[in-house]
């Protein structure tokens, strides 16, 4: 292997600067496996900083040596990874860039994605040895753009070979995936000073060198003489019910955008079931009614949607009309992970829903405007809008929504029928009597004519009305709801709703079918003749015709030329029908000069503005790097939540956005920290938060104290084990009906520890371990709650936690009939303990799975990852494991038995007859020593 250092692999392929995909492409295929190949090149990333170029550059080796370990770990699973064959290939005109088509039929339902490292070879790989068979076809690329079933790539070296697309088994291309580059090169560009109009004001009070402690505490003149701000929220305060430590920390950090001299950062600490969600939701939405540009972000997207869909939540109950003001609000990411359609809420203001809509909306062709103008020329006149439709009215004949001829002809002529009726009786003998219609027909066809022209434009109004409202109506919603209030206007917003309100009130009037009758006076012995009196004429009904004035004219034209009576100029009052449509007609064009928006002609345009008008913004923490775009608006006000998780050169990112002044971490670092794959680059402390690191250094955070989650007699523990007694629990759990009993017998109180001695830890899925008799224990356990609840129908949710992937496994197979049930009132929710972190459940199990003389527990003994397990329960916390591995371990779970022991909540599975013969039945035959129902603890290898 060749001697590189971390700076100075990838070098050497003609650019300014190396890339870190330059670097991974840089690797030979031993290299890729080389566990060591960074061994002793990994420095560790120190406390505090000299500079910010210093602190940049101690990420570096660990970021690569952690993307080197990812690739690795990648490698070695190669036959589990999805692979897709590839049907053309062609090389673009610069570089080593390629063009694929590939078949989306293979795969596994995995589609390429930017930023995917894929291995390219001429065969299906089935093991990480077919990868390095001489003679074999082999190398990496990265994913630069997919869409649809092309992907463009990125080639480490040239592709020699052409993909035969009649399947005959020769020059076949295949494309298997590896892992996505694309966190971890945003990051690398965020250590790189690679991001457009970064800023080092935060990073600068972070650093934390001798010189600078300290000066975190520093206090902003502005903010001695009291705050304005405060009034402010007190009301988002007291709607929320918060308690004093999360009004502080609401109050407290709202107060830091009134302070212009300093950058400062402030760290809340949330501990299991403190309301840390609440509470950010709570000070987000106070900095939404101050109008401060605000970016939230977290490490993972099911945290960043946690935290939108609570804020969404707060905002729903104070919106004005409707969903005005929700333009104010973004939530961006990736539209295949982010599973926004699963909130309630979120959909309104995922940017990718609302770019779509908003290119509809003021599309020149399809948008509001010509909606309106739509609306506008119809109101105006409909005649001439009939006119120009060429409507034949034939084709209009049998819709039954409009008055029949007959009816037509009793409203408006009424001798006609005294004539029918005089007719009908001279004919009565006969048996081809002529209907009303045919009379009509026959001897008046003027009124045919007239009915027949009455039908095509009625039902082109109403049809076109309809049409345009619909359309009109979704697009000024879209506009109001959709674009951020400083483009549309309070005012505006008012005024649309009311057109809205305006234009479906005078829909209903036209779809009711109500007309003016006119009255009429017979002439004496000519009773086909009509003679109106014009100047008595009155209004009875309400009619179609006053939105139809043009055919209304026609109408009094031909009763001229049929009656021969002079016509005279006649003004009618139509009454409420008009001034509804005089009112439209008068907001429309109101609203027409009123809205008035920059032109935003293509998507890349609408996407822009919604993110520099926007108030809240919502992402991942690399996701941020999307916003380093030429002529952001600056984001002075940083929030990342669950920054414990969070690597701290990962924060780096949201960090250095341009005008970003303040920051606020809120989270837990007695929790569990950010994933780290690589040994090497764990060592270094490269999973270490910033949190975690502020803390080390005394930096002050705010707690907040009161949970809200567990029963008193859950939290006792790891409030006393984790958090020194500092947490006090609500008057919500400490009420009697926070204490529920889902079982009988005092082993499934609200908590204990269920000693499962004759268990026995093996390999299993995964190269992991597993426990039989605890997973038979555990399944006896659900299937007794089921039972209880289809007795009871009682509501509960069920949560098992194991920190072995191999257990969690088992415990799915055994339990999956209640497990794959989708049933509201009865879930059971089976998950590693870093899975479960942030959830919690009525119940909770944990599989504590190790059991040996030695007292070996592994990683089971992390106190981050203990305190994780045993604060996700409500309301019962059952823990299943052998006492005396876990005494001899020396760890916390030492302490947890001994404790369990002292409070009376340890109890011996086989005291449960039930729990004792599914301990029983778990054993295969041949371990089995004796028939008691009572299982000796002693007769089993352990």
């Amino acid at each position: 292997m060749m001697e590189r250092t971390c700076n100075e692999k990838g070098k050497g392929k003609g650019k300014g600067k190396t890339d870190l995909v330059d670097i991974v492409f840089s690797w030979t295929f031993g290299d890729a496996l080389n566990k060591n190949l960074y061994k002793d090149k990994v420095p560790k990333i120190p406390r505090t900083f000299v500079s910010a170029t210093e602190y940049m550059k101690s990420f570096v080796p660990s970021l690569i040596e952690e993307t080197h370990g990812d690739l690795c770990s990648s490698l070695e699973g190669i036959s589990q990874a999805p692979t897709f064959k590839i049907l053309t290939c062609k090389r673009m005109t610069k570089g080593l860039i390629y063009q694929l088509t590939f078949d989306e039929s293979h795969g596994g339902g995995y589609e390429p994605a930017p930023g995917d490292l894929i291995a390219l070879t001429d065969d299906r790989p089935r093991g990480i040895q077919d990868l390095n068979k001489p003679g074999r076809f082999y190398h990496v690329a990265y994913v630069q753009m997919s869409q649809g079933r092309q992907i463009r790539i990125l080639s480490s070296k040239s592709i020699e070979i052409e993909p035969d697309m009649r399947g005959n088994n020769v020059k076949m291309l295949y494309a298997t995936y590896l892992i996505n580059l694309m966190t971890n090169i945003r990051i690398w560009k965020a250590l790189s000073s690679q991001l457009e109009g970064a800023n080092f004001n935060i990073i600068g009070e972070v650093l934390q060198s001798d010189q600078l402690i300290g000066k975190s505490s520093h206090i902003c003149p502005s903010l001695e003489h009291g705050n304005t701000d405060i009034s402010m929220t007190t009301n988002v305060i007291r709607s929320q019910h918060l308690n004093e430590s999360q009004k502080e920390a609401v109050i407290s950090s709202v107060a830091m955008r009134k302070c212009h001299h300093n950058q400062s950062v402030k760290l809340i600490w949330g501990p299991p079931g403190t309301g840390k969600t609440k509470t950010v939701a709570s000070m987000l939405f106070a900095l939404l009614k101050l109008k401060t540009r605000t970016l939230t972000c977290a490490p993972t997207n099911t945290a960043v949607l946690e935290v939108a869909a609570r804020l969404r939540g707060l905002v729903e109950d104070q919106l004005q009309f409707d969903t005005y003001g929700l333009g104010d609000i973004v939530l961006f990411g990736n539209i295949s992970r982010m599973k926004v359609d699963d909130y309630c809420g979120l959909p309104d203001i995922f940017l990718d829903y609302r770019v779509d809509m908003l290119e509809k909306c003021l599309s020149p062709l399809t948008g509001w405007k010509h909606d309106l103008e739509s609306m506008i020329s119809l109101l105006e006149n409909p005649h001439q809008q009939y006119l120009l439709s060429n409507i034949d009215a034939k084709h209009e004949e049998d819709n039954n929504d409009l008055m029949s001829l007959e009816q037509f002809t009793k409203l408006n002529y009424g001798n006609v029928e005294q004539a029918y009726l005089s007719c009908k009786q001279l004919e009565d003998n006969k048996n081809d009597r002529m209907t009303l219609k045919q009379y009509v027909k026959k001897r008046y066809s003027f009124i045919n004519d007239q009915y027949l022209s009455y039908k095509a434009e009625v039902q082109f109004v109403k049809r076109r009305f309809s049409f345009i409202c619909v359309n009109l109506k979704s697009s000024l919603q879209t506009l109001y709801s959709q674009l951020p209030t400083s483009l549309v206007p309070f005012e505006v917003a008012k005024n649309i709703c009311a057109t809205l309100d305006l234009l479906e009130a005078l829909g209903n009037s036209l779809h009711q079918n109500e007309f003016i009758e006119i009255p009429t006076k017979n002439v004496e012995g000519k009773s086909n003749v009509i003679q109106p009196e014009l100047s008595n004429v009155k209004e009875k009904k309400l009619d179609i015709f006053s939105i139809c004035s043009g055919m209304m004219q026609m109408f009094l034209n031909s009763m001229h030329v049929e009656t021969q009576v002079p016509i005279k100029e006649v003004t009618f009052d139509f009454g409420r029908l008009s001034m509804k449509r005089d009112e439209c007609l008068r907001i429309l064009r109101s609203l027409s000069q009123a809205i008035s928006l920059p032109q935003l002609g293509s998507l890349f345009e609408i996407r822009d503005i919604c993110l520099k008008k926007a108030c809240l913004i919502f992402c991942t923490a690399s996701g941020s790097s999307k916003l380093f775009t030429k002529g952001m608006t600056p984001l002075p006000f940083i929030v990342i939540d669950e920054a414990a998780q969070l690597k701290e050169c990962e924060s780096t990112i949201p960090l250095q956005l341009p005008g970003a002044r303040h920051a606020i971490l809120i989270g837990d670092e007695r929790q569990l920290p950010a994933m780290v794959k690589s040994k090497i680059s764990d060592y270094a402390g490269f999973g270490r938060s910033m949190f975690e690191r502020l803390v080390l250094l005394g930096f002050m955070k705010h707690l907040l104290k009161v949970q809200f989650r567990m029963h008193p007699s859950i939290s006792l523990f790891p409030n006393r084990e984790f958090y020194q007694g500092q947490l006090l629990d609500g008057m919500h759990v400490k009420d009697s009906n926070h204490s529920k009993r889902f079982l009988e017998g005092k082993m499934y109180s609200s908590y204990s520890f269920i000693n499962i001695a004759q268990g026995k830890e093996q390999f299993g899925y995964g190269h992991s371990l597993k426990n039989m008799v605890e997973v038979a224990a555990i399944s006896e356990i659900i299937k007794r709650l089921h039972k209880e609840f289809l007795s009871k129908r009682r509501k509960v949710s069920i949560g098992v936690i194991s920190a072995y992937k191999a257990q969690v496994h088992e415990i799915e197979e055994k339990v999956k009939q209640y497990h794959l049930v989708s049933d509201p009132d009865f879930s059971v929710n089976i998950r590693s303990v870093d899975g479960f972190q942030g959830g919690e459940e009525d119940i909770i199990m944990i599989s504590t799975v190790r059991s040996n003389k030695q007292g070996n527990v592994g990683f089971l003994s992390n106190r981050q990852r203990t305190n994780v397990a045993l604060t996700r329960a409500r309301h019962c916390l059952w823990i299943l494991g052998n006492a005396e591995t876990l005494k001899q371990s020396g760890s916390v779970w030492r302490r947890l038995v001994n404790d369990a022991k002292e409070r009376g909540c340890f109890h011996n599975g086989d005291d449960d007859q039930n729990l004792a013969q599914a301990i029983n039945n778990a054993f295969p035959k041949h371990e089995l020593v004796g028939k008691s129902n009572h299982i000796n603890r002693s007769v089993y290898v352990i």
